[in-house]
């Protein structure tokens, strides 16, 4: 990861590749084993409109994104290379959607539990995006995640539906087993 720590990113100017400058960095979430940190960035107003449809959202970068860490942050990607990234289609629920549908969204179970609520997508795969990262609620994490770092990882596999929320189709004592398996 270099010689930075992720806490102290927030608050500073995000450069891409080619030196333009897209955002500030707003928040960081630890992940999981594949998926060390997740950094959210606040888009300049100009770059949310032209790439990601003047969406206000934080939009995520991951770790192995960034290229240096001064007194501003360059990644090793482009704008125009994140963008394809944020505006993935995903497969999930019955429908397809756009990642960006997803972030910054709640997630309840299937018993309509509020879990928490999604902040990225993991890089897709050749067969598409597949897993979410979930900052858990704090009672959750206490109860169900013992030991779970910021983010957990949610499969697109246990999407019911996609509507104002997110809905599994897993108990939360189902999706917890998943967690301790893919977080060991």
């Amino acid at each position: 990861m270099g010689n930075w720590k992720p806490e102290k990113v927030n608050g500073k100017a995000v450069y891409d590749r080619d030196n333009t400058k897209i955002g500030t960095m707003d928040k960081y979430w630890a992940g999981w084993k594949e998926l060390d940190y997740v950094f959210g960035i606040k888009l300049e107003p100009v770059i949310s409109a032209r790439y990601v449809k003047g969406i206000t959202k934080l939009m995520p970068v991951q770790h192995g994104d960034i290229a240096t860490v001064t007194e501003n942050v360059s990644l090793n990607k482009t704008v125009e290379e994140l963008s394809e990234f944020w505006n993935q289609e995903v497969v999930a629920g019955g429908g397809v959607y756009s990642a960006t549908d997803f972030w910054q969204k709640h997630v309840c179970d299937s018993e309509n539990t509020k879990i928490g609520t999604i902040h990225t997508t993991v890089r897709a795969t050749p067969r598409g995006l597949k897993l979410f990262g979930l900052c858990l609620e704090p009672v959750i994490s206490e109860k169900y995640a013992e030991g779970a770092t910021n983010l957990v990882p949610i499969n697109a596999e246990h999407i019911s539906k996609v509507e104002e929320n997110v809905f599994l189709n897993k108990t939360i004592g189902e999706i917890s087993r998943y967690w301790k398996k893919t977080t060991e």
